[in-house]
């Protein structure tokens, strides 16, 4: 965990003007919990295209399943069935 913790060096596709370059670079550091035996719980600052998978695979270990909390501060449970946002009153 602390290896996560402290960033992996991953590489990611990045596309600009429909040309494509793949740039590697070490993650930025990240808050790890242990829920449990087999579940994690990341905080993450960025949030590059797959990068948890991308992090857990570059340490041998593989994601079976990802579950986004929140966003910028908001929470995945206030998210409309709509796809907008769900307004409290």
């Amino acid at each position: 965990l602390q290896r996560l913790r402290d960033g992996v060096v991953i590489t990611t596709d990045v596309a600009r003007n429909d040309k494509h370059k793949a740039v590697t670079q070490t993650t930025l550091p990240c808050h790890v919990d242990r829920v449990d035996d087999y579940c994690i719980r990341l905080t993450l600052v960025e949030g590059r295209n797959r990068q948890v998978r991308k992090m857990t695979a570059a340490l041998d270990y593989v994601t079976t399943d990802l579950m986004r909390v929140e966003f910028m501060g908001i929470s995945a449970g206030t998210v409309g069935g709509s796809g907008g946002l769900g307004v409290a009153e």
